[in-house]
């Protein structure tokens, strides 16, 4: 027998529907914020993921097995939020999204232009960030993007293999906490 609330939800109870967001929304929305990537959260917000994981997940309640508990909805609900990130994250290569307008790049308009973001606009973008870290980190930084091993940037920079690793995983650590915003 299903949990009466599931009952009630996949019957199209709008009250026992919100319960069931209302249980779960917190724990799914940094579950999304988690699994995105700067890319994706670029493209979309994780509150509209959430949204359409929760629609996924009730058009689908009435096929729920007859024995389904409150565990086996939140199993079902990050089976769709993982499919629902894997959609996204397909889509998300290229994105529409504000250019370099803004930026401090040579060539902006008076007004930001909506459309493909270039491979131009995250150069300018990447060199921002990058112009805003301390010497130290953004040397590895830009060594890395050289494609160049954490050994031959130490080797480059006179320091530790361990401290070039350091140093570049803590400015991606800062990047995750900032979200992957663009400077303003």
């Amino acid at each position: 027998m299903k949990d009466e609330l599931l009952q009630r939800a996949a019957a199209g109870d709008s009250a026992a529907q919100q319960d069931l967001v209302d249980n779960n929304a917190k724990s799914l929305r940094r579950y999304l914020d988690r699994h995105m990537g700067i890319r994706m959260q670029r493209a979309v917000s994780a509150a509209d993921l959430s949204q359409e994981v929760f629609t996924r997940v009730f058009q689908a309640l009435a096929s729920m097995p007859e024995d389904a508990t409150a565990r086996t909805f939140r199993r079902w609900l990050y089976r769709h939020a993982n499919w629902v990130l894997s959609n996204h994250g397909n889509r998300a290569g290229r994105h529409v999204g504000e250019s370099v307008a803004g930026s401090g790049y040579e060539h902006e308009t008076p007004q930001a232009s909506q459309g493909e973001v270039t491979l131009r606009d995250e150069v300018v973008w990447l060199q921002e960030l990058i112009s805003r870290l301390e010497p130290k980190y953004a040397d590895v930084v830009r060594l890395r993007l050289q494609s160049k091993s954490f050994a031959e940037i130490a080797e480059q920079l006179q320091i530790n293999e361990d401290t070039a690793r350091q140093r570049h995983a803590r400015v991606l650590r800062i990047l995750r906490e900032q979200g992957g915003k663009q400077p303003e």
